[in-house]
């Protein structure tokens, strides 16, 4: 097998960063990763060429060194499921290439921008006026990542507000395409340190509900479900940062 090129995206559960590879026809080649939790702020990028690519039958291997820190080195393998996306083994290495951190994530095949790249054109301007969250405050903006009960991980962004509309996104990790539901105030009950909110759906007879636990100053904790017609459609428990200056 080869690295065709293309763009990959895909998100680190365990480090809470937005990866994405970037596979060119010249051979000079990028990984990106870059933070969620604080809106994309911060990143590293990591350049390659083909002669660092090894490939076999089964997997790629790509080793390249960190950009700022000379003695840290970064180990991708690759292993392809059919066409859809990559099953990605993280290995950060020490410089004398032993495994000091190893993640698992998938990369899946993005035909158009970059989910990132996509998000920051249209909330970029949002980003740089928001303000800390009060200690205690749910009303803000919160950032984070989804899980679903079959594997995947999407990026979540919510916007909260408790005296006016909220919304909840869910950003599909590997398309152009978003989740979206709205709820009102009236719409949120809170049973002791949790919030239950019944969201809107598109489809009668359907429902979304959200479950929320503000977990310290920082983060929150939730579950998002989707009933079509009383059958579970989407189910996916995630962990959400409130974004600020």
């Amino acid at each position: 097998m080869q690295l065709s090129p293309g763009l990959w995206e895909g998100i680190s559960s365990d480090k809470m960063s937005y990866q994405v590879l970037e596979i060119t026809e010249k051979g000079q080649h990028r990984f990106i990763s870059a933070k969620l939790t604080n809106g994309f702020k911060n990143g590293i990028v990591y350049s390659f060429h083909d002669q660092q690519v090894k490939c076999s039958s089964s997997e790629c291997i790509v080793d390249v060194a960190h950009p700022q820190r000379s003695d840290e080195l970064l180990r991708l393998i690759l292993t392809p499921y059919l066409d859809e996306y990559f099953t990605v083994l993280h290995i950060h290495r020490d410089q004398n290439g032993r495994p000091v951190l190893t993640e698992h994530y998938r990369l899946s095949k993005q035909t158009k921008k970059s989910t990132v790249t996509r998000f920051l054109d249209a909330r970029l301007e949002q980003l740089k006026k928001l303000k800390p969250a009060s200690e205690g405050e749910m009303d803000g903006v919160w950032i984070g990542v989804m899980n679903s009960s079959e594997g995947s991980a999407d990026m979540v962004l919510l916007e909260f507000y408790s005296q006016q509309m909220s919304i909840i996104t869910r950003y599909i990790n590997g398309t152009e395409y978003t989740h979206v539901a709205t709820f009102k105030p009236e719409d949120v009950s809170k049973r002791g340190e949790h919030f239950l909110i019944r969201a809107t759906h598109p489809i009668k007879d359907s429902n979304r509900e959200l479950t929320l636990h503000r977990n310290g100053d920082n983060f929150i904790e939730g579950y998002w479900s989707e009933s079509l017609r009383g059958q579970i459609a989407y189910a996916g428990s995630f962990r959400l940062y409130h974004l600020g200056k």
